[in-house]
């Protein structure tokens, strides 16, 4: 008997029942694709699509001096440049210049003789 509820126990622990349905297939719908319709185009926006990697050609000589927007930026970029270098200079001026001051009173006191007086014994 001992025997017999073991194998009973290995059987059914062994293969395990399993119970399948059958499931129906997805309704597949065949949707018609719509067609993408192009608006017309024009020859040159065709052009620029596919030029846009090639050199652009010259439109006018590279040393013409004219007065636009760019060159009143820069105009005003190089003021304002020379004129941070100009304070920038005039402050290290001043400072050398109080250098030298500290100096010159060095000097003065290093070349002031102390009489020293005589000691007598």
């Amino acid at each position: 008997m001992a025997t017999a509820k073991k194998t009973a126990a290995k059987t059914s622990s062994a293969k395990p029942k399993t119970t399948t349905t059958k499931k129906t297939p997805a309704k597949t719908t065949t949707a018609k694709k719509a067609v993408a319709r192009k608006t017309p185009v024009s020859r040159k926006q065709k052009k620029a699509e596919y030029e846009s990697f090639q050199l652009a050609t010259e439109t006018e000589d590279f040393m013409t001096v004219r007065l636009n927007r760019q060159t009143v930026y820069w105009l005003i970029l190089g003021v304002i440049s020379i004129a941070f270098a100009w304070y920038t200079m005039s402050l290290t001026m001043s400072i050398n210049d109080l250098y030298d001051q500290i100096d010159q009173i060095r000097a003065q006191d290093d070349s002031i003789v102390i009489p020293q007086e005589k000691v007598t014994e």
